[in-house]
Protein backbone atom coordinates (compact mmCIF):
# COMPACT_ATOMS: atom_id res chain seq x y z
CA UNK A 1 0.00 0.00 0.00
CA UNK A 2 1.67 3.51 -0.93
CA UNK A 3 0.98 6.45 0.79
CA UNK A 4 -1.25 7.93 -2.03
CA UNK A 5 -3.42 5.16 -1.22
CA UNK A 6 -4.75 5.76 2.35
CA UNK A 7 -6.85 8.85 0.78
CA UNK A 8 -8.19 6.66 -1.97
CA UNK A 9 -9.22 4.42 0.38
CA UNK A 10 -11.06 6.66 3.04
CA UNK A 11 -12.57 8.32 -0.18
CA UNK A 12 -14.02 4.65 -0.90
CA UNK A 13 -14.95 4.33 2.62
CA UNK A 14 -16.69 7.89 2.51
CA UNK A 15 -15.09 8.82 5.39
CA UNK A 16 -14.01 11.62 3.49
CA UNK A 17 -15.76 13.28 -0.01
CA UNK A 18 -14.02 11.54 -2.72
CA UNK A 19 -13.03 14.89 -4.77
CA UNK A 20 -11.48 15.32 -1.55
CA UNK A 21 -9.56 12.25 -1.81
CA UNK A 22 -8.46 12.99 -5.42
CA UNK A 23 -6.78 16.27 -4.14
CA UNK A 24 -4.93 14.82 -1.12
CA UNK A 25 -3.40 12.59 -3.39
CA UNK A 26 -2.20 15.20 -5.60
CA UNK A 27 -0.74 16.43 -2.29
CA UNK A 28 0.37 12.91 -1.38
CA UNK A 29 2.60 12.42 -4.41
CA UNK A 30 3.93 16.24 -3.78
CA UNK A 31 4.88 14.82 -0.38
CA UNK A 32 6.84 11.97 -1.83
CA UNK A 33 8.74 14.47 -4.15
CA UNK A 34 9.39 16.23 -0.39
CA UNK A 35 10.84 13.47 1.15
CA UNK A 36 12.87 11.77 -1.72
CA UNK A 37 14.50 15.09 -3.39
CA UNK A 38 14.42 17.40 -0.38
CA UNK A 39 18.06 18.84 -1.15
CA UNK A 40 16.33 19.84 -5.10
CA UNK A 41 13.52 21.63 -2.95
CA UNK A 42 12.48 24.97 -4.85
CA UNK A 43 10.92 26.73 -2.08
CA UNK A 44 9.13 29.07 -4.16
CA UNK A 45 6.91 26.09 -5.76
CA UNK A 46 6.62 24.84 -2.31
CA UNK A 47 5.05 27.76 -0.99
CA UNK A 48 2.73 28.74 -4.10
CA UNK A 49 1.79 25.07 -4.28
CA UNK A 50 0.28 25.05 -0.30
CA UNK A 51 -1.20 28.37 -0.87
CA UNK A 52 -3.14 27.41 -3.35
CA UNK A 53 -3.79 23.92 -1.71
CA UNK A 54 -4.56 24.87 1.62
CA UNK A 55 -8.58 24.61 1.51
CA UNK A 56 -7.66 21.33 0.77
CA UNK A 57 -5.98 20.68 3.68
CA UNK A 58 -8.62 22.61 5.53
CA UNK A 59 -11.06 20.16 4.67
CA UNK A 60 -9.39 17.31 5.83
CA UNK A 61 -8.54 18.51 8.94
CA UNK A 62 -12.35 19.35 9.33
CA UNK A 63 -13.21 15.75 7.99
CA UNK A 64 -10.73 14.45 10.88
CA UNK A 65 -12.29 16.64 13.72
CA UNK A 66 -15.81 15.58 12.50
CA UNK A 67 -14.37 11.80 13.09
CA UNK A 68 -12.78 12.06 15.77
CA UNK A 69 -16.33 13.84 17.58
CA UNK A 70 -18.05 11.24 17.07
Amino acid sequence: MSYREVFRILGDSKIIDKKLARELEKLASFRNVLVHLYWRIDYGRCYEIFARKRKILEKFLGAVARLIRK
